[in-house]
């Protein structure tokens, strides 16, 4: 009862401040805070990551509140009343967390944004179990002939994922398989490590292969250049290609196969990018890692731009919810182009060669409306106008040096592959001459360029050879330029990393000498006392401040066949050494590398301390993946090889606890990208980039981290997924649809949220029995004459979808759409029909009778045409114009909130300042109450 005294005394005293004030929304200059979090677990992540040996325990603290998308106050509730930030005339919203967990936004530590949109909208997935559904290859032939089936005769269909460890055939499909498919549109697909692809017939036709340039020894010849990673068979009638190449250069020849693939490139851009911020955000992802961009490509008709322009064009249309980090490539060979040198050009550097910095941005530089150099408008140099700032930041370049281990192309030292007869290959086979790109010397090279001019490479880096090279030339660099420091050069996957490539990256010498006989193939400071002396003696390497990011989901994903037919059990233990890093004190990230992998943070922070392996359909699962006990210098025996004699392996616990996995997803991959000082922690002055979980990760049982539900991710105090614990709306986040018709672009919205009792009062009430999960005002400009789709996220509410409905709002009454899905022939002429998906399969229609799982995200689709009598209110041209709500008959979904308190302490769903008045009613009660006391006192003193 006193809390609720106090509540209604707070709202009182609220209400004679905005009488005495004169309105409703507190001005700029008078408020403290736009919005204040409380009654919640805060983690602020403010420990000392660059200790991780030491990470314990973790900070927490009661209030945080923002200011124009930062953070302006982080600390306990008694600081936070005594500074006015829970005084509610001092704020424009208070939200009361109920219990829930409030972290930094998750930081992608290394992934592909946004080609998670283009698998999910435009390409066929084929990943097998636990990501898909693919068991053979038959399965992939129905997957493939249905997109063919959708797709105009002749353009290209995609697909990607497919993974021979885990089909029935354990094998690569051919072309002939994937001619089963169709004969008439060419067909590649990608192999679930993204350095495999596999074409039909057409695609190798239109391609330019031709078997007449298969030499006698099966080796495919170009302009007298050999692909070795084209794949050939000797048959009957000679060589052949079997529909597989492996790595960059093969791969691109044949991925030009797919280039007169529909729709439009600008338009199926913004779309990919569209449908990868909701997934990324569902998964609280605040900033994303576009990780090995093509900035600029030179062609016939002159220089294009690519990536950047391309987000920039996503960000000014509005789709684009998280922060995004771009790595543009700096070195590979494309064609006749080599395409670091052009992204140094279009960057800005200077010089011949390109090898001057200039004013090119640095790393963790705001890039947001960077127009690039020597590209035209036309072709997409130009920034767009009036872009927000702080979206995208420049990022290290990126080196891809070996391949995949998975798809045999890591380069892995002696003995090579623990069972290389599984893939076909000879004994002692270490995954050349596929597994690099290009030499040793080469990649020595590129990052001396970069080295010298002060700015970052990250170093794709997964077997074990193709670390030991990526160290040396590293060590190399630094010791040629010891006035640089500070680079954070970073490995990308290191799956591989053995203990002393981190004692060298830390500049810890001490014990290379007495354990060398753990090692093959050592070089650098492992073997050279003239460089360890040139380095200082490892102070040189220890200013590099040097970060590995691993992609710790191996445990997970492919943990039985890393210790069974890649690895082999004693280097499988040891991969992803996230153990060792934070014994080393050498900062560690982890990651997705989506898309080879589905986004979830999440998932990276349970496999960092679990590291328990997946049942898959050729798998036995919960396996660990890790040695065991905590003593650096304990071995274990295990055969090298499959079969092979035994011999010693380190035998050290690589799981972390979920401290320094938490660091290892938020404030560590914010700082390997120099942005430490912008996001990552929660402290005062950073970004407002928050994650809030249903539980606290640090209570439950570890292996259920990746199941936490994510309630809701904010973006510069923007929620951008999901709706805040005290919402008392369900949902969230209109936008325009990634789903359109053809010749359909929507430029720029405008979205509203309106809460319940402002649609009950200035709308027609819905239907008897009906309540509101949310209720929206917008406002389209698209294309003239066309039909548009809309989106909304809700969450489920345990009823069926039949039990829904969608309501277009007069003042006076209301137009119900008609629930179905249209063909993609009738979207353009299917105005005021409406669907449901899920939000994980947004392009399949759920059935009426479909049940929504309780506080699961789903979305809302619908179609207005332009000018549509019923359906669009605003008449002019290319305006489209529709409050809209939509609502149930069955219950409201819990939000995560079963049992909670309903006194929500001053929340956003209760007394709050400054939001859409929902309260009216009760502040213009408490206002003329307080005006009548005012009067009355008023005349007591002139009596």
């Amino acid at each position: 009862m006193k809390n609720r005294t106090s509540k209604y005394a707070f709202c009182f005293a609220a209400a004679i401040a905005l009488v005495l004030g004169g309105g409703m929304q507190l001005r700029a200059a008078d408020k403290k805070a736009d919005t204040v979090y409380h009654n919640g677990t805060i983690y602020t992540v403010t420990e000392d990551f660059r200790k991780p040996s030491q990470l314990n325990t973790p900070n927490t603290v009661e209030v945080v509140a923002t200011l124009n998308g930062k953070i302006v106050f982080v600390g306990s509730e008694s600081e936070a009343k005594a500074q006015g930030f829970l005084n509610a005339s001092n704020v424009n919203k208070i939200v009361d967390l109920k219990g829930k967990t409030m972290l930094p936004g998750f930081v992608d530590g290394h992934g592909h944004f946004p080609g998670q949109g283009e698998l999910d909208l435009f390409q066929a997935n084929l990943n097998s179990p636990p990501i898909g559904t693919m068991t053979s290859i038959k399965d992939y032939i129905p997957v493939l002939a249905a997109l063919a089936a959708q797709t105009e005769e002749g353009k290209a269909v995609t697909g990607k994922g497919f993974d021979d460890t885990l089909v029935t055939e354990k094998s690569y499909p051919t072309k002939e398989d994937l001619d089963e498919a169709s004969t008439k549109h060419p067909i590649v697909i990608v192999h679930t490590s993204d350095h495999i692809n596999a074409g039909n017939s057409l695609a190798f036709k239109l391609a330019g292969f031709k078997r007449s340039d298969i030499g006698e020894d099966g080796v495919y010849v170009r302009d007298g250049k050999p692909y070795i990673g084209v794949r050939t068979v000797k048959k009957a009638d000679g060589w052949d290609f079997t529909g597989v190449c492996a790595e960059t250069e093969a791969m691109g020849l044949l991925n030009a196969a797919t280039q007169n693939n529909s729709p439009d490139i600008t338009d199926k851009s913004v779309r990919s990018v569209a449908r990868a911020s909701q997934v990324y955000t569902a998964a609280g992802v605040t900033t994303a890692d576009l990780g090995g961009a093509v900035l600029a490509m030179p062609t016939e008709y002159g220089t294009v731009g690519f990536a950047l322009n391309q987000i920039q064009v996503a960000l000014q249309r509005g789709v684009l919810e998280p922060r995004v980090v771009v790595h543009p490539f700096a070195y590979m060979a494309y064609g006749p182009a080599e395409i670091g040198k052009i992204n140094r050009m279009a960057l800005g550097w200077k010089g011949d060669d390109y090898s001057d910095p200039g004013d090119s941005p640095a790393k963790g530089s705001d890039i947001t409306s960077l127009s690039l150099k020597g590209v035209s408008a036309q072709m997409g140099g130009k920034a767009p106008e009036g872009l927000p700032a702080n979206r995208f930041f420049m990022g290290a370049w990126k080196i891809i040096y070996d391949g995949s281990n998975q798809g045999y192309t890591g380069y892995f030292k002696t003995p090579g592959y623990y069972d290389p007869e599984y893939g076909g290959y000879e004994k002692g086979y270490n995954g050349m001459p596929n597994a690099t790109t290009f030499s040793k010397e080469v990649l020595e090279k590129t990052i001396d360029i970069y080295h010298a001019a002060n700015q970052s490479v990250e170093v794709h880096t997964n077997g074990s050879w193709a670390a030991e090279d990526y160290v040396t030339a590293l060590e190399k660099a630094v010791a040629a330029h010891p006035e640089i420091t500070d680079t954070r050069d970073c490995a990308i996957h290191g799956q591989m990393m053995e203990r002393q490539h981190i004692e060298r990256l830390v500049g810890d010498y001490s014990k290379l000498d007495a354990t060398k006989d753990m090692y093959t193939e050592l070089s650098g400071t492992a073997v050279d006392p003239a460089l360890r002396a040139a380095l200082q003696d490892g102070e040189l390497m220890k200013k590099q401040n040097l970060v590995n990011s691993y992609f710790v989901n191996h445990a997970f994903y492919w943990g039985d066949r890393h210790m069974e037919i890649f690895m082999g059990p004693g280097r499988a233990k040891n991969m992803n050494p996230c153990g060792w890093s934070a014994a080393y004190d050498l900062p560690f990230s982890v990651h997705n590398d989506t898309t080879v992998t589905p986004i979830s943070p999440l998932r990276s922070m349970q496999d960092a301390i679990t590291r328990i392996s997946s049942p898959t359909p050729l798998g036995k699962g919960g396996t660990l993946i890790s040695g065991e006990g905590k003593d650096l210098d304990a071995v274990a025996m295990y055969p090298e090889t499959k079969d092979g004699p035994q011999r010693a392996f380190w035998n050290y616990d690589q799981r972390v606890n979920v401290l320094q996995a938490l660091h290892a997803i938020t404030i560590v991959p914010a700082y390997q990208n120099h942005m430490e000082d912008k996001i990552g922690s929660i402290a005062p002055d950073k970004f407002a980039d928050f994650t809030i979980l249903d539980q606290d990760p640090f209570k439950i049982d570890p292996a259920t981290i990746a199941s936490m539900r994510v309630t809701t991710t904010i973006v510069g105090d923007k929620p951008v997924y999901g709706v805040l614990p005290d919402s008392e709306t369900f949902a969230m986040q209109i936008a325009p649809s990634y789903d359109q018709p053809n010749g359909t672009s929507v430029l720029s919205f405008n979205g509203t949220s309106i809460d319940n009792a402002t649609a009950d009062k200035d709308y027609a009430p819905l239907p008897k029995g009906s309540k509101r999960l949310g209720t929206f005002a917008f406002t389209a400009e698209t294309t003239a004459g066309k039909s548009a789709v809309f989106q909304m996220n809700f969450l489920g509410n345990g009823a069926t979808v039949g039990e829904l409905s969608l309501h277009k709002l007069y003042a006076n009454k209301t137009a119900p759409y008609a629930y179905g899905k249209p063909s993609a022939d009738e979207l353009p002429t299917a105005s005021g029909m409406w669907w449901v998906a899920d939000i994980k399969a947004p392009t399949k229609a759920l059935a009426p009778a479909d049940v929504l799982e309780m506080d699961h995200t789903y979305m809302a689709f619908f179609i207005i045409a332009d000018n549509d009598a019923t359906f669009d209110i605003e008449p002019a041209d290319g305006v489209i114009k529709d409050p809209v709500s939509l609502a149930t008959t069955g219950p409201l979904p819990n939000n995560g909130n079963s049992g909670s308190s309903n006194d929500d302490g001053g929340s956003s769903s209760g007394c709050t300042v400054g939001s859409t008045p929902s309260y009216d009613l009760l502040v213009l009660f408490l206002g003329m109450s307080a005006v009548a006391a005012i009067r009355v006192l008023r005349r007591r003193n002139e009596q």
